[in-house]
């Protein structure tokens, strides 16, 4: 969606703040080693000449919301509020 480099970059710091997060919480330090073993350069998409449209760009960026949303946890004072 971003294309390789900002891919690339987006990874390398998603790794730093995983192993940052896991200095804090010991319970996120098996994710900062797996996210260690994964490569942070993988093969281009076989169409990445062409950009996406705006529908495309609107529906990555509502599943990379989905995906936050439903992989994080919720933070105490959200969850007291909410239950």
């Amino acid at each position: 969606m971003y294309g390789q480099r900002m891919g690339a970059v987006i990874g390398q710091i998603a790794r730093l703040l995983v192993l940052i997060l896991a200095l804090i919480h010991s319970e996120l330090l098996i994710w900062a080693i797996l996210l260690f073993f994964i490569p942070a350069v993988d093969e281009p998409a076989l169409n990445d000449v062409s950009e996406l449209d705006d529908r495309r760009d609107l529906l990555g960026l509502m599943a990379l919301t989905l995906l936050v949303m439903i992989v994080l946890p919720v933070p105490g004072p959200l969850a007291r509020l909410l239950f």
